[in-house]
């Protein structure tokens, strides 16, 4: 998991996220210019130790009213 500590970013999740990535590749296919856009964002964000992670959504929310 990334220091971040978010869920969503979590090694399983960026494993399939390269694993669908090569896919793609592998069978020609593009993904929409938005979806490779987020791709690359969530895979920049993944491997930012800056980026602020919230362990829940009760966390965000907090975070949100504060």
């Amino acid at each position: 998991m990334t220091q971040n500590n978010d869920p969503f970013y979590s090694e399983e999740n960026m494993n399939r996220l390269r694993k669908s990535i090569a896919q793609m590749e592998h069978s020609g296919e593009s993904p929409t210019p938005e979806t490779a856009k987020a791709m690359l964002e969530a895979d920049r964000i993944a491997r930012d130790p800056n980026v602020k992670g919230y362990a829940s959504i009760a966390e965000l929310m907090d975070a949100l009213d504060s």
